[in-house]
């Protein structure tokens, strides 16, 4: 289990990439993304970080909204962590808006100052 402290700082990553979702921050996502970070999008897609930036900015896919209805810490090893999420959000795919609830998993890793997200998969899940 993480300390207090690491689950807290986790959680609030996980807030400041709603935040820059929601917002379409693109230096904002950038900033909390490891230089090698990839992700796995519903669809099964695997992007890079650069890929996942550029469909970002795009507006490919924006994000109105996200409830996250529960969420989860774990410490696997030094410097490295597990978020897990469910969530709710309303969102649009190429200018159609649609809702869907997710799982999702964070693999994020601690640099020498913060924590930054290096893997994350979204799946879709039924009601």
């Amino acid at each position: 289990m993480s300390t207090p402290n690491d689950a807290d700082l986790l959680l609030a990553l996980v807030a400041e990439r709603t935040r820059a979702l929601t917002r379409m921050d693109i230096p904002a996502l950038a900033a909390i993304l490891h230089e090698r970070y990839r992700y796995v999008d519903s669809l099964g897609r695997d992007l890079s970080r650069d890929a996942y930036l550029q469909s970002r900015a795009q507006g490919e896919v924006r994000i109105e909204s996200q409830l996250i209805e529960s969420q989860a810490v774990d410490h696997l090893a030094a410097g490295v962590a597990m978020v897990t999420l469910r969530t709710s959000e309303r969102l649009s795919y190429r200018g159609e808006r649609f809702e869907a609830r997710y799982q999702v998993v964070h693999i994020c890793v601690r640099s020498d100052r913060e924590w930054l997200f290096l893997f994350g998969q979204s799946t879709t899940v039924g009601d």
